[in-house]
């Protein structure tokens, strides 16, 4: 477990510095990859949620705040009990969120810098929440199924 908890750690933290150091290139910089489709577009946002909301500074902080003490807790207390493909889900969850908070408290802003087609501006550590949650839902879908197929067979 302890091996496991190295790597989550070492994977958090390389996440962190990525988004921060892709948010640190981006600014000022416009590319475009597709026209009218993708794009990298540097993008000073103080909305709630990918660009939903209005001015949302301590609505995303608390709730940042929160969310991640409720995933470092839930991880501490199951510590021993949890599949390291669940942890390395509330692993990338917790590191986009604090890629932001870190803008937040020190910005006042989010630095969004993604930009595709009918979608809401965004930056790589709002695509490491997604994929958090994606991950972290195809992970619980699998143990349930797991566990119904070991209740059936015993």
């Amino acid at each position: 477990m302890k091996n496991k908890k190295v790597i989550s750690i070492i994977v958090g933290i390389v996440l962190i510095v990525l988004d921060q150091i892709i948010k640190i290139v981006s600014v000022g910089k416009s590319i475009t990859i597709i026209p009218d489709f993708l794009s990298f577009s540097y993008f000073e946002n103080t909305n709630v949620a990918f660009g939903v909301g209005s001015n949302g500074f301590t609505l995303i902080v608390l709730a940042s705040v929160a969310l991640i003490a409720m995933i470092i807790l839930f991880i501490k207390k199951k510590n021993q009990d949890l599949d390291f493909k669940l942890i390395l889900s509330l692993v990338f969850i917790l590191a986009g969120c604090l890629g932001n908070l870190i803008d937040m408290i020190f910005l006042g802003y989010v630095r969004d810098y993604i930009y595709v087609k009918n979608m809401p501006i965004m930056n790589i550590a709002d695509i490491f929440e997604i994929f958090g949650i994606v991950f972290l839902i195809v992970v619980i879908i699998i143990s349930l199924v797991r566990r119904k197929k070991e209740n059936t067979l015993s």
